[in-house]
């Protein structure tokens, strides 16, 4: 996938995995089961900013931007085909990311939903977890779905039944592929079964893209992350990105500054990608004033005037109002500013017929 790359030595991360045999095969019997290692031919990784990747393990993060939830990657996807009776993800949790679904991943087999999600929101440490069975040996396609808010070693796959390796090629995804900027609403927080539930993964599946979603939790609005964004060669952009600019009081010339040259990094690298720049949905704090004597729709109302004056010269520039994307009510929000499942479903079909490509 153009734009990503993958680095070849895994650097100051602990892994836990299965060693090699000694003709450094990349599976191995284990007891009635195989471990099929990261390097394996037979592994595509996709919907990644960046991946480093190893025999030992394999480390996906989002560089370029400022933010401790750099090293998250939601929706990393790791494709293979097997016809193992029993598959299970082998991987260590670097940290204990503590949110509602931010530790829970997700597979898809024969490009179908597999419920439930698994994973821990508490855990740190290695882990092995079934993701699926089949009563006899047949070839099917697997996609494993990384969490939304915390980083993951992947050290490996184990295979029981079946030929005990991986079948060659290994499954693609779409080629169109949208890259979602944003805060923590973008990123994932609280969806309760992880990165399906976020509104991005929900889009993509929808308009059938690939996605990369580059939201970050506590991210205002920075210029140069759109050369993160755009070092990324998506084929669609959105940009949701303001109440942490209003949260952290930011004076409202700066933050027109800001944006615009958010927009012209972007632009710098794409110039004439298809970009929809949203408003900020609706909070429960709209009648807050902020240090600046600001409120939320200050934000909201710059964002509509810069864009506004830039479509006139940008064919490719598009605005969308927030506030039309999740209903005005509290029952589709966790705390007022993140929406529950119900309110990313929302925001996600409601988006979705506004997208075009």
């Amino acid at each position: 996938m153009a734009g990503l790359g993958v680095a070849c030595a895994l650097a100051g991360v602990a892994v836990v995995g299965v060693a090699a045999n000694s003709a450094g095969a990349s599976s191995r019997s284990a007891s009635a089961a195989a471990v099929v290692y990261p390097d394996d031919p037979g592994i595509r990784y996709t919907e990644y900013a960046h991946a480093t990747v190893t025999h030992a393990g394999a480390v996906f993060d989002r560089p370029g931007v400022a933010n401790g939830n750099a090293i998250a990657s939601p929706g990393t996807r790791i494709n293979f085909r097997t016809d193992a009776t029993r598959v299970s993800v082998m991987v260590t949790y670097t940290f204990a990311c503590g949110a509602l679904g931010c530790g829970h991943f997700s597979a898809e087999r024969d490009g179908r939903l597999l419920p439930p999600s698994f994973g821990s929101d508490v855990a740190s440490g290695a882990g092995t977890y079934l993701i699926a069975t089949q009563v006899s040996p047949a070839t099917r396609s697997y996609s494993i779905i990384w969490p939304y808010g915390t980083q993951l070693v992947f050290t490996g796959l184990l295979l029981d039944g079946g030929s005990h390796r991986l079948a060659s090629p290994a499954p693609g995804r779409p080629v169109r592929l949208y890259v979602a900027y944003g805060d923590s609403i973008t990123q994932g927080y609280y969806a309760s079964a992880g990165t399906v539930h976020t509104y991005p993964d929900q889009v993509a599946r929808k308009k059938g893209w690939s996605v990369i979603n580059m939201g970050f939790g506590g991210e205002p609005t920075v210029p140069s992350d759109g050369t993160a964004v755009g070092k990324l060669h998506g084929s669609i952009v959105t940009v949701a990105i303001g109440v942490n600019d209003w949260g952290q009081s930011k004076a409202l010339g700066t933050f027109v500054s800001d944006y615009n040259g958010l927009l012209d990094a972007i632009r710098a690298l794409q110039p004439t990608v298809p970009l929809y720049c949203l408003t900020p949905i609706w909070t429960s704090l709209e009648s807050v004033q902020n240090g600046q004597g600001l409120y939320v729709h200050d934000y909201r109302q710059a964002i509509t005037q810069i864009v506004q004056q830039r479509m006139a010269s940008d064919a490719n520039l598009h605005l969308i109002d927030g506030l039309t994307l999740v209903p005005n009510q509290l029952g589709y929000f966790v705390d007022g500013v993140h929406p529950n499942d119900s309110g990313f479903a929302l925001y996600a079909s409601n988006l979705a017929a506004r997208l075009s490509l």
